[in-house]
């Protein structure tokens, strides 16, 4: 086949969506950043439709633009457009705060300005594509030692663990990785370690590192979630007695592996 007759080929294939059509970058342009934050206090769903696909696409750009949506006063819009009555808007917020995420000078920014709320909020939305970019997003925000200390205290290990008992998406592997990586941003640090024990982490992570079906990606991720829980003397006894006592056994096992 020519290369003018593959260019036709994947142009067909683009059109009836069997192929997805690669996302041309575009420049930033001098004040739309403003523009898209002032938009985006609207009350109307239009206006915050447009405010917030234009914040996502530019939270993609560099750090710099990142910084620049933060220091311009985006999060309170973006917290607040998670309120909308479109789901579009909701799930756009959550990517964008996400994204903000990414750089780390964002962290605490996101974590002072009440970020946190529509992240925990978006775990228990009904829409999967929701729930998965939240916990995508905290385990973005979960690299900042006080947002994971609050995550932690105001509930994010049960959210969690049920979205990695989930299990009903065709791609539901990949999301478990993502929050598999989550749980263990947020086991980085020593003050959850009790409480995400208390919060009955222990059994997901175990079934993961035992589980047929799991790849070493996530038995690794899983482990290292392990090992930080372990170094808190009060979770010693919880793992050596979980599954009636079979608990250090099923550790020596992973030797194995």
């Amino acid at each position: 086949m020519g290369a003018g007759a593959t260019k036709t080929v994947i142009k067909v294939a683009q059109a009836v969506g069997l192929e997805e059509k690669k996302e041309e970058k575009r420049p930033v342009l001098p004040g739309e950043v403003e523009k898209s934050i002032a938009m985006g206090r609207s009350g109307l769903i239009r206006n915050q439709k447009k405010a917030v696909i234009n914040l996502y696409r530019l939270s993609r750009d560099s750090d710099r633009v990142r910084n620049q949506i933060v220091e311009e006063g985006g999060l309170l819009p973006l917290i607040q457009m998670y309120r909308s009555k479109s789901s579009e808007v909701q799930l756009l917020s959550l990517k964008t705060l996400g994204q903000l995420a990414t750089t780390s000078n964002n962290r605490s920014k996101l974590h002072e300005n009440g970020a946190i709320v529509p992240l925990l909020e978006g775990l228990k939305h009904k829409k999967y594509e929701v729930r998965e970019t939240s916990v995508w997003a905290i385990g973005n925000l979960a690299e900042y030692d006080e947002a994971r200390i609050r995550m932690v205290a105001e509930g994010a290990t049960p959210g969690l663990i049920k979205f990695l008992n989930e299990g009903t998406k065709e791609n539901s592997l990949d999301a478990e990785l993502i929050g598999l990586k989550a749980v263990l941003e947020l086991s980085q640090h020593p003050k959850n370690h009790t409480r995400m024990v208390r919060d009955n982490i222990l059994p997901t992570i175990f079934d993961i590192v035992h589980s047929p079906l799991k790849s070493n990606k996530h038995k690794a991720l899983a482990m290292k979630t392990l090992a930080q829980l372990s170094q808190h003397e009060q979770n010693h006894k919880r793992i050596k007695d979980l599954g009636e006592s079979t608990g250090i056994r099923r550790i020596i096992a992973l030797c194995g592996y």
